[in-house]
């Protein structure tokens, strides 16, 4: 027999939970999409289009967990991501970004860590955060180094032409008179020009003197004229704002601010370290004096 219901309304059953299955659908259609960019931003580095949902993401999770006091784990995971991110985009033109996101993390990390209340949890986070930033430093070193090695500036080179001279000999002229042939070389000798004198007359006598053979040979000239040889010389380009060697800048600035951030903490915690040692002594003492203030009263 059928229900009221069926009688009422045919196929309602049905009718409902294909309604159901309509909203089930729509939720999982809705939730998903969300669901996937959340999980593909993780991967995002500075540049891609999904970085500041993932930036989005990890805010709202420090928002979070703020009421628990449990922010400083967070951040020291927070400081490993800037990390990677710094190494996989420092060659690109978010190289000093990523940096600046690397040093400001490394600072945020320190304060929160500082806000924890409880002596051992902070001290377990001071050591594991100390541990990051030592692996974070050692990483950085190798990746200066690189910068270095590869040059802090563009050298381009250039051919500057130089002069340099070069000797080039003229072709010889020789000229021989056979010596079986007399020959005969005239010398010339001073000659005396005529002075007319009013009453004395003058005669001028120009003698020969006869050789027997004559070689004349022309000496070689050398002549000297410019070669023009290429020189090369180098010519430094100057750096842009993401040229290498300031990145390189920016890697040393955030390893002195690591230097400073673990040997701060180090002195924090070495401070509350005494105090510890400090207010367990004087818990040791009073339960001393209460112990022999009992004894007292037991032997009365």
């Amino acid at each position: 027999m059928e229900s009221i219901e069926q009688a009422i309304i045919p196929g309602w059953g049905a009718k409902i939970n294909k309604i159901f299955s309509n909203i089930t659908w729509g939720l999982l259609a809705f939730l998903i999409v969300p669901t996937i960019i959340v999980v593909i931003a993780q991967n995002s580095v500075p540049g891609d289009g999904l970085y500041t949902i993932k930036l989005r993401m990890e805010n709202a999770v420090l928002a979070l967990v703020k009421v628990f006091n449990q922010q400083a784990g967070f951040q020291i995971d927070y400081t490993q991501r800037r990390y990677q991110e710094a190494i996989k985009v420092l060659a690109s033109r978010y190289g000093v970004q990523s940096m600046d996101a690397l040093f400001e993390q490394v600072v945020s990390t320190e304060e929160s860590i500082k806000n924890v209340q409880n002596p051992e949890e902070r001290r377990l986070l001071a050591e594991k955060y100390i541990n990051t930033l030592i692996e974070v430093n050692s990483g950085l070193e190798g990746k200066k180094s690189d910068l270095i090695l590869s040059g802090a500036s563009t050298v381009v080179s250039t051919v500057v032409p130089t002069i340099i001279p070069t000797v080039i000999s003229s072709p010889t002229t020789s000229v021989i008179i056979d010596s079986s042939l007399p020959t005969v070389s005239v010398i010339p000798t001073n000659t005396l020009l005529p002075t007319l004198l009013p009453t004395v007359p003058v005669v001028v006598i120009t003698t020969t003197t006869a050789v027997s053979s004559l070689t004349i040979i022309a000496s070689p000239t050398n002549n000297i004229k410019p070669t023009i040889v290429p020189k090369p010389t180098t010519t430094v380009v100057a750096a842009d704002n993401n040229s290498n060697a300031v990145i390189a800048g920016k890697i040393t600035d955030t390893q002195k601010k690591i230097d400073e951030v673990i040997e701060k903490i180090k002195k924090d915690e070495e401070k509350q370290h005494l105090k510890e040692k400090e207010k367990q002594q004087q818990s040791n003492e009073q339960k001393s004096k209460r112990n022999q203030n009992e004894k007292r009263i037991e032997e009365k």
